[in-house]
């Protein structure tokens, strides 16, 4: 047996000591020893399913504790990016739950900020777990132990979804030790706003016996309104455009203004239950519940259409409220057996949307390039899309992992999800049919405008308004997985990797425009509807290889070789009629990842660690979101072959008994490598090779610094300083793309200070220090006035008290 170095099994280290994530080691170094108060912490994590220090694992991957999300402020998804270097997303503020945008190693070919309200058809590049479970939510980050960023494809463990990387939170566990429970609550003012933002938080644990124990985590946060709206349409007692001027014939919008528009609340609560059933096993029983509500989206005003005008200031038509919730249920069941240790979770999770967009301009750029026809030359077309979305999935893992410390290490498992959604979107009038009645007899004789389209068209529910879609999801994903570890000797190790899966994809949808009536269904119904189901099957396989050796104590060398996808699938288009669209574009196939990498991770004298990465991924097939055909009909189609080249740099360092600094840059070139036409409404767009792929920055930075400073009298002082950088990008390939302009970089930075004395602590803080708006994405498609770009929170002042009983 030569197999020496430090592997966690779960008989050495019970999951409810993991939830700390942290254990202090004294690390022996040459020369002067080194003062124990300055050793930096050691991380343990779980990533690979084996309990190990993170400096152990051969792979790249990025650890933010549970302290440190506190000491910092994280509240979401959103505030996470600024400390993870590598990591980034467009910020959509309320509507980040809608959908995962977050890009890693720079994989990604959806222009940010295009779709904002329905969620997208394609899978995510990165993928997200709560503990165990394969969800996506924009999660309220309290009560959590840490969360680590894996980067690059992961295919073999983690499956469809990680071709970027993935993100695992972990959340802490009930403690079957000793009862502690604290309480926080904080108010702050953000700058173009009036009123005040408040949070408040709750978390409580309580030991039901030697063996049980429950902890509860609830809290409510409460964020003002920042954007002013100078051109929000005014509609009458019946919900029409009140005619500017009282002209009901040629009078355009009467239009007013609203501050601070963009007003939000998160509510949420998480409870579980551990229990050890035995020497031998124990269950971890959790319910999630958040609920996201917005009054509208934080924008700012393109006066050029690209990227400079008004921060904080929207000019479209209707406010865009949104409500998101969403259900989590898992059960984790482990077991030692000795020789390996057994682990079962299951997962049932359903989340729910309803949001609203204004889509007036789209309308009105249809009236205008059909010469009037479309929509009569309508002076105040004003049409609002209402989208509801159910999603349920359920989920099964079953794993067994070796334990002890021999010569071969090994993991294995089977994998089952099964994922339905159901999306409902209507296009509601606010002014057409109004405008229709008033307009005289002008064809002769058969009345008014609406007396003619009465004649052509039946709308009566559910196919109401100007457009309206049903679209249902089922995805069935099944796969066995394994990993095989040797150790050659105590410095060299290699690792093996598979997984075989085999998936269905079923897609149905009715897609009817009620204006155009039979003139735009295919077989002539009165609604204008279309209906379509297609489905499809795919198997495959996955490899990964990754080999390690120790230089010395201190330095490790890693190689890795692996591979991750996206699932492929079938789309609902309608191929015949008005909205046709090419058959050819039903069915989409999985895209596949290649990585190669090479890397070097140790500790300079046991106070900094380090990661030094390069690697390089080959990307097939890409997938992307699209709208097809003259209706515009989400989808997914395949591109061809991307590649993107980078170089990953993390150092965290304690500097001292009371410094610490993590610093973390990254360098990242991707781009096309082989021309690819892409479907654009009834167009085809060229991605070239050489082109940039979409909302990739060359450069991300971040640091955070930590300093302490106690007191006499027995209190402490808490300084915190941190900062992120991103470089410019492109927003889409090239200018045949919608939505195509070149976003400048930006920095932004934060501050804050804790007095911290037993159990009491107030927090005083600035987020943004600079009042950066941070523009990632934009929309500029259409007409002029409706021209956005999503940008982030204002500069922020704050302070939030906390207090925390330990029995």
């Amino acid at each position: 047996m030569v197999k020496t170095r430090s592997t966690l099994n779960s008989t050495a280290l019970r999951r409810n000591k993991l939830s700390t994530a942290v254990a202090m080691g004294v690390l022996m170094v040459s020369g002067d020893s080194i003062a124990e108060s300055r050793v930096i912490e050691e991380v343990v994590i779980t990533a690979t399913r084996r309990a190990q220090s993170v400096q152990d694992v051969p792979i790249n991957i990025s650890v933010v504790t549970g302290d440190t999300i506190r000491e910092t402020g994280v509240s979401d998804l959103n505030d996470l990016i600024r400390l993870v270097p590598g990591l980034v997303t467009t910020d959509l503020g309320a509507d980040a739950g809608v959908n995962n945008s977050l890009i890693m190693r720079g994989l990604n070919a959806n222009n940010p900020g295009t779709n904002n309200v329905l969620p997208n058809v394609v899978e995510p590049s990165v993928s997200t777990y709560l503990n165990n479970s394969p969800v996506f939510l924009n999660l309220k980050l309290a009560d959590i132990s840490r969360v680590e960023v894996l980067r690059g494809p992961q295919g073999t463990l983690y499956g469809s979804g990680s071709v970027g990387g993935t993100v695992r939170f972990i959340f802490n566990e009930p403690d079957t030790q000793a009862a502690s429970a604290s309480v926080s609550a904080g108010v702050s003012s953000s700058s173009h706003g009036d009123d005040l933002n408040y949070e408040f938080d709750f978390v409580g644990n309580l030991p039901l016996s030697d063996t049980a124990a429950v902890r509860i985590s609830a809290g409510y946060e409460e964020e003002a309104g920042v954007t002013d709206a100078i051109n929000i349409s005014v509609l009458d007692s019946s919900g029409n455009v009140v005619p500017a001027g009282g002209d009901a014939i040629g009078g355009g919008h009467t239009t007013t203004t609203k501050d601070d528009t963009d007003g939000s609340e998160v509510k949420y609560v998480r409870a579980s239950v551990l229990w050890d059933a035995t020497d031998n096993t124990e269950l971890l029983l959790s319910v999630f519940h958040q609920e996201n509500e917005s009054d509208s989206d934080t924008y700012m005003r393109l006066t050029d259409g690209q990227t400079s005008g008004e921060e904080w200031e929207n000019g479209r038509r209707f406010l865009t409220p949104s409500e998101f919730e969403a259900d989590v249920v898992s059960l984790e069941v482990e077991s030692d057996f000795g020789f390996a240790t057994f682990s079962s979770s299951t997962t049932f999770t359903e989340t729910s949307v309803t949001a609203r967009n204004d889509i007036s301009n789209l309308y009105e750029s249809i009236d205008e390039a059909t010469g009037g026809i479309a929509y009569f030359g309508s002076p105040r077309l004003a049409f609002l899309t209402e989208a509801e979305g159910v999603f349920e999935a359920v989920t099964q893992e079953f794993r067994l992992v070796s334990n002890g410390d021999n010569d071969w290490d090994w993991v294995a498992g089977v994998y089952y999800n099964d994922t339905e959604s159901d999306l409902i979107v209507h296009d509601v009038d606010h002014s057409y049919e109004a405008w229709l009645a008033s307009v005289p007899d002008v064809y002769y004789g058969l009345g008014t405008f609406l007396d003619v389209l009465n004649t052509f068209s039946d709308r009566t529910p559910p196919f109401t308004g100007a457009y309206y879609q049903d679209r249902t999801l089922d995805f069935e994903d099944k796969a066995v997985f394994g990993e095989l570890t040797y150790h050659f000797s105590e410095d060299f190790q290699a690792t093996v990797g598979f997984r075989k899966f085999w998936q269905e994809f079923d897609a149905s949808q009715v897609v009817a425009l009620p204006y155009c009536g039979f003139f735009c269904a295919p077989d002539g119904n009165l609604n204008g509807s279309t209906s379509e189901a297609n489905s499809a099957k795919f198997d495959d396989q996955l490899f990964k290889f990754n080999a390690s050796y120790y230089v010395n104590q201190d330095s490790m060398l890693y190689l890795t070789w692996s591979e991750g996808f996206r699932h492929g699938g079938a789309n609902s288009f309608p191929t015949a009629g008005f909205a046709g669209v090419d058959p050819s574009f039903i069915v989409f196939d999985p895209d596949e990842a290649t990585n190669v990498e090479v890397g070097i991770k140790g500790t300079f004298g046991g106070t900094t660690n380090y990661t030094l990465a390069v690697y390089q991924i080959d990307w097939e097939n890409i997938q992307l979101d699209v709208f097809a055909g003259a209706l515009g009909i989400p989808g997914v189609v395949n591109g061809d072959e991307a590649k993107s080249r980078g170089v990953e740099l993390e150092l965290n360092s304690q500097l001292t008994d009371n410094l610490r600094i993590d610093f973390g840059i990254g360098y990242t070139d991707a781009e096309i490598t082989k021309d690819a036409g892409l479907l654009n409404f009834t167009d085809f767009a060229i991605a070239r090779d050489g082109d940039p792929l979409p909302g990739v920055p060359d450069v991300q930075a971040s640091i955070n610094v930590d300093y302490d400073k106690p007191l006499e009298n027995g209190s402490s002082l808490h300084f915190n300083v941190n900062g992120s950088y991103r470089s410019s990008a492109e927003t889409n390939f090239n200018a045949d793309f919608g939505n195509h302009v070149e976003v400048d970089g930006f920095d932004k930075w934060n501050a804050s200070v804790t007095w911290q004395k037993d159990s009491f602590s107030i927090r005083a803080f600035v987020n943004n220090i600079t009042d950066e708006a941070g523009l990632s994405g934009v929309q500029n498609g259409r007409a002029a006035y409706s021209h956005i770009g999503f940008i982030g929170r204002p500069r922020t002042v704050g302070i939030r008290l906390n207090y925390e009983f330990n029995e």
